[in-house]
């Protein structure tokens, strides 16, 4: 079974018996995840996050960290990918590069599945999807 089968499978499961973490891996890398809640643009998101990333070393440089990163975004089912605490240098670039954006405190990225704004003159909430 391969990671993202894995991934695909945690989703599934947290959605329907509230398994709200887990490590998954396979032959080239090991993710832990989970389903959480973060303080995003002023609202409180659900988010898909990945707070490990571990790759086999002779593995690494070969695309698989932004392999996943791109699928678990794809598949996750919540308002925002989270990715907790990047401490490489090369994959805070990648990330940036590829429209994450940076949070506020620390050195973790977001990205939402939607554009979300608030006018504050009509209290109502607009939405762009991005999908």
């Amino acid at each position: 079974m391969t990671i993202f089968d894995k991934l695909k499978n945690f989703l599934k499961e947290s959605k329907e018996k509230r398994i709200n973490n887990s490590w998954i891996d396979d032959e080239n890398m090991k993710v832990y995840i989970r389903k959480a809640y973060h303080l995003i643009e002023g609202k409180m998101t659900p988010t898909l996050d990945i707070a490990s990333i571990s790759v086999e070393e002779e593995k690494q440089n070969k695309g698989f960290c932004s392999q996943f990163l791109e699928e678990a975004h794809e598949q996750n089912p919540w308002d925002a990918t989270f990715v907790e605490c990047v401490l490489n240098p090369n994959l805070a670039s990648h990330l940036l590069r590829n429209g994450w954006l940076p949070c506020q405190l620390g050195e973790s990225f977001y990205k939402l599945k939607k554009e979300i704004k608030y006018d504050p003159f009509k209290q109502i909430q607009i939405e762009k999807t991005f999908l």
